[in-house]
């Protein structure tokens, strides 16, 4: 799995940042230190970006503005004052609603937490993360959760730019505290999953499925197979809830991973066409231009021009 590392997402992004931030980092600056952790402030203006994934963790605070968040298969409306986590390994684009949208982003690798416990997580701590990577919500802040959150934030910002002793335990430390804090308001605010049906949990289990195994499994029957169930059940089953067929599901989880490859790697169509599954270039060719009308070649040399 290819994933983008923090310092390789900075590059491509730092151009999507202004030049000389009152909060966070200044990525145009040469020699940016980031080690393992960053702070920035984005204002969203742009209205769409190709889905990317990423080796690392994102805390994003929403200052103001509006927009769609997809994680996975999931999608999210963000508002003024709401927090999200996107683990590590999730596949992620948003839209905006308004014309711009205010982000205060916090920015943590795994490893950077570990260096806290000398290079492993307790099992609570453990815990913690785990909760997280099996609920996605975001959060709406309340007037003083958001000001405490904030205020967190601004720590951080604070403890980067100045710099003095043990200013990185530190930091880790305000991290554990927003992960719990945010814990916390998901658990307040019920939002883990609840289904009302068996049609949807089977829904919901199916395209946990294909986001775990889409790169090894391209067939509906692989996966009613998994879930004990006939290909027919779970077909008239996607149908019924989300209103397409479920080899479509598939396809959409394929199509976007290529986008991912084809825009923020240097690997060649045939070797994006062979780790998506495909016999050949020509058949890879045809299954993304079923769905963007050009094809993979003509898709990468548009992105530089």
């Amino acid at each position: 799995m290819i994933l983008l590392s923090l310092k390789d997402a900075m590059k491509i992004y730092q151009y999507s940042f202004m030049k000389h931030p009152k909060f966070g980092l200044d990525l145009h600056r040469d020699n940016v230190d980031i080690d393992g952790v960053a702070i920035l402030e984005k204002d969203v203006n742009l209205q769409k970006k190709t889905a990317l994934k990423f080796d690392f963790y994102a805390l994003l605070l929403c200052l103001d503005g509006e927009l769609i968040r997809h994680l996975n298969h999931y999608t999210y409306t963000i508002t003024k004052h709401t927090l999200q986590l996107i683990p590590p390994n999730t596949i992620y684009s948003f839209e905006n609603i308004t014309e711009t949208t205010e982000i205060y982003i916090l920015l943590f690798s795994e490893s950077y937490i570990k260096a806290y416990q000398e290079h492993h997580i307790s099992p609570t701590i453990q815990q913690l993360f785990d909760y997280h990577h099996n609920n996605l919500s975001p959060v709406h802040l309340s007037t003083s959760m958001y000001t405490r959150i904030l205020n967190l934030y601004m720590d951080i910002n604070t403890e980067l730019h100045e710099k003095q002793e043990g200013h990185h335990l530190l930091i880790r430390l305000i991290i554990l505290k927003l992960l719990m804090l945010l814990k916390r308001e998901k658990m307040a605010q019920k939002t883990a999953i609840v289904f009302t049906s068996r049609a949807q949990h089977i829904t919901h289990c199916y395209l946990e499925l294909i986001e775990k195994h889409f790169l090894e499994y391209k067939k509906v029957s692989d996966y009613a197979q998994l879930l004990h169930i006939s290909s027919k059940h779970l077909g008239e089953t996607i149908k019924e809830t989300l209103g397409k067929n479920a080899l479509s599901c598939i396809h959409h989880r394929l199509f976007k991973e290529a986008l991912y490859l084809l825009e923020y790697t240097n690997l060649s169509i045939a070797a994006i066409a062979s780790m998506l599954g495909f016999q050949t270039p020509s058949e890879f060719s045809r299954f993304f231009k079923s769905y963007h009308t050009m094809t993979p070649k003509a898709f990468r040399l548009g992105l530089f021009h």
